[in-house]
């Protein structure tokens, strides 16, 4: 009742514009939701399927004899076929890889593995993730520097900087050369006519 008020034609329209954007089996989806709608025979459906589809696939289907196969059987095959067509380029680009066999044999494992501390993986924690690395070297992978020689501000001993300083901090108070100039700022301060 509340439907498109002429399913017949929306249907037939949507046939018509069927090209494939993503994969096979998405186009295959698109094309049963409208195939009861219209009373077009199979050889029909077949057609706009095989124009809708992706040119590599394309060129795999063409070698098939098309009304040897019922129009499921034959968007089958074309499924099958895109996804030979990308497991292929998986392989090119170097992506794809079989699962059962291991993608790197006797390498050492990386300082930064793939952390399950963010909760986006169904995996159990990493422990491991939350513990320094063990390797002597800072950030973008440069050696630390030579503490031997450097004077703390705080305490004034060699081997640490004042902000590695783990001991309250001690308190120095900022010597003048002129002793008159703070006493005429402690007057100025004083003799301010808005705080008083």
């Amino acid at each position: 009742m509340y439907g498109e008020p002429d399913e017949e034609k929306a249907a037939e329209d949507r046939l018509e514009r069927l090209a494939q954007t993503t994969l096979t089996s998405a186009n295959a989806t698109l094309l049963h939701r409208d195939t009861f709608r219209v009373n077009w025979a199979d050889t029909v459906l077949k057609n706009k399927f095989y124009r809708g589809v992706k040119p590599k696939v394309k060129d795999e289907l063409i070698k098939k004899d098309r009304h040897a196969f019922t129009l499921d059987e034959y968007i089958n095959k074309a499924i099958i076929i895109d996804n030979r067509i990308f497991e292929r380029s998986m392989e090119d680009k170097g992506v794809y890889r079989n699962p059962q066999v291991p993608k790197t044999i006797n390498t050492p494992k990386k300082c930064h593995p793939n952390s399950t501390s963010y909760g986006t993986d169904s995996r159990p924690m990493d422990i491991g993730a939350a513990q320094h690395s063990q390797t002597p070297q800072g950030r973008y992978g440069s050696k630390r520097k030579d503490k031997s020689k450097v004077t703390c501000f705080n305490c004034d001993r060699l081997g640490h900087y004042a902000r590695e300083y783990r001991s309250p901090k001690n308190f120095k108070p900022v010597q003048f050369a002129d002793t008159d100039r703070v006493v005429r700022m402690i007057h100025r301060e004083d003799d301010d006519p808005f705080t008083g």
